[in-house]
């Protein structure tokens, strides 16, 4: 999913997510997540060792202009894997 916003002044993106991961038999990591801000990573998480149950918390600095904002999860799509996801949340007010 990639978002296209003009930031006026210096914001900030936060979330929570949590995702599925494996090593596939070839080696690979299937279920890889990366956040990109004008084409530049700013999280690439393929942790294969969290609990896909557990929230983990993300949060980065805009700074003002034009913003392309890419949310990238990568997974093969395989039988084994049709039921792999990443789910994003929008964090709690303070």
């Amino acid at each position: 999913m990639t978002l296209r916003s003009y930031f006026v002044k210096k914001g900030r993106i936060e979330f929570n997510y949590k995702k599925d991961s494996v090593r596939e038999r070839d080696g690979w990591i299937s279920g890889f997540f990366s956040l990109f801000i004008d084409d530049i990573s700013v999280l690439d998480d393929n942790n294969l060792m969290d609990d896909p149950m557990e929230w983990k918390h993300f949060a980065t600095d805009i700074y003002p202009g034009m913003k392309e904002i890419s949310f990238v999860y990568q997974k093969y799509n395989s039988d084994m894997n049709l039921d792999m996801k990443l789910q994003i949340k929008v964090c709690d007010a303070t």
